[in-house]
């Protein structure tokens, strides 16, 4: 079995070119072909037990004409291909200042469009002349150099590229190199620039809002700048609420010297009640002096005493023996 692709349909035959340039015939089985279609296919002469080759046919009129055709077909189709991939859009590229542009570049990185986003960059557009097919850098030198003769703004330029998804590594390599050259030339016209990436999402994204991939990476941008301030701004009230309170624990009172005996008098009232604290106190300690020295001198008595009872005992003792 063999495949090939149909060149021709009768009611009884398919004419058939295989892939190493035979032509070849089989038979119509009454399947849905149609013309330009591979199949898999048994030859007629394989088919029908005979031996008879195609080169017969292919050098018949017919087959000489039907040859012709094909290579027709063939040549167009290469012709036809090239042209294609000059308009398709390889990748899109934004610039945004004042003026707001995107262009589409295909994969020689030849600018086939170009569409504002604001009256500055439709003024812009009107001042570039012939750009068509032109290549991206020198479109580009010419978007910033009337970007300049517009003034720049703030200075800030953002450059952003989407490259479409079925790119290959080397089409994106040399547009890297083409955005670096860009880059440079912002740089000789005294424009700083920033350059970002975008992805498909982010593109459709930034259409739905009627802005460039730049624009939107710019408000991206803005917006985490702004948490980081407010973050910032915060750990500095913080801080700040810190440092007042050490400073208040650290900060000694002065107090002027005719005013100190003052405040360190308590009110009257106060010391009427601490005299006689203080007399109820010493009073107390006298009568614990009087305790004190009544059982002493009750002590020294019994003492005495007992002294007195042992001197009489020893008497009687001698006076018995």
């Amino acid at each position: 079995m063999k495949t090939g692709i149909i060149l021709e349909i009768d009611d009884r035959f398919l004419t058939i070119l295989t892939p190493d340039g035979q032509f070849m015939r089989a038979g119509n089985h009454k399947s849905q072909y149609q013309i330009g279609q591979e199949i898999q296919f048994i030859p007629l002469e394989e088919e029908m037990g005979k031996t008879a080759k195609m080169t017969k046919w292919f050098t018949s009129f017919k087959g000489k004409a039907l040859t012709a055709a094909v290579l027709a077909m063939l040549i167009g189709a290469a012709t036809f291909i090239p042209a294609y991939n000059d308009n398709q859009v390889f990748a899109y590229m934004s610039l945004d200042n004042e003026s707001s542009l995107e262009l589409e570049v295909n994969k020689a990185l030849e600018v086939i469009g170009i569409h504002p986003y604001n009256n500055e960059g439709e003024k812009i557009i009107n001042m570039l002349g012939n750009w068509k097919k032109q290549d991206l850098s020198v479109v580009s030198e010419k978007i910033l150099s009337e970007m300049k003769k517009q003034g720049f703004g703030d200075g800030e330029i953002i450059l952003s590229s989407t490259v479409i998804a079925d790119s290959n590594k080397k089409s994106n390599r040399l547009l890297n190199k083409e955005l670096s050259n860009i880059k440079e030339i912002a740089t000789k016209q005294e424009a700083s620039i920033t350059v970002v990436k975008g992805t498909e999402e982010e593109r459709k994204q930034a259409t739905d809002k009627g802005v460039t991939v730049g624009q939107l990476k710019q408000e991206e941008i803005k917006v985490e700048e702004d948490k980081s301030n407010n973050k910032q701004t915060k750990s500095d009230k913080k801080e700040a609420v810190e440092k007042e309170k050490q400073e208040e624990m650290s900060i000694e009172t002065v107090i002027p010297e005719n005013q100190q005996n003052t405040i360190d008098q308590p009110p009257l009232s106060n010391i009427a009640e601490m005299e006689k604290k203080s007399e109820k106190l010493t009073n107390e300690n006298k009568q614990n002096k009087k305790e004190v020295q009544s059982n002493n001198n009750q002590s020294s008595k019994a003492e005495e005493q007992s002294q007195k009872q042992q001197d009489k005992n020893n008497k009687q003792i001698e006076k018995n023996k």
